[in-house]
């Protein structure tokens, strides 16, 4: 088994966000807070690559989400073609996947 240590930060929410009606930061309405938040997820702190089983564990330090801080959370991990995809054992009532393509290196 080899492990691996390293640090990481993460930010996650979905694309074509509402614009808030301000641009101060202080100053948009509780409902569109409620809709940003709820679509986004951050956290940092380590994490160690095992590769029997393939499994990536996250030691989190800091999250948005409170409950998470404290928390190692365990992904299991695939290269398959050109892709690396992480999944999750069932979160809730889902199961959860991200997947990194390698991009074409451009001549």
């Amino acid at each position: 088994m080899i492990r691996i240590t390293l640090n990481i930060i993460t930010i996650q929410m979905k694309n074509n966000k509402p614009q808030f009606h301000s641009e101060d930061t202080l100053q948009p309405t509780p409902y569109r807070v409620f809709g940003a938040l709820s679509e986004f997820i951050s956290y940092c702190g380590t994490y160690q690559i095992y590769t029997n089983p393939n499994q990536v564990v996250h030691q989190i330090k800091i999250s948005s989400f409170p409950n998470w801080t404290g928390q190692n959370q365990i992904r299991k991990f695939e290269f398959k073609d050109d892709k690396l995809i992480l999944s999750t054992d069932t979160i809730g009532s889902s199961r959860h996947q991200l997947v990194w393509q390698k991009m074409k290196k451009k001549i």
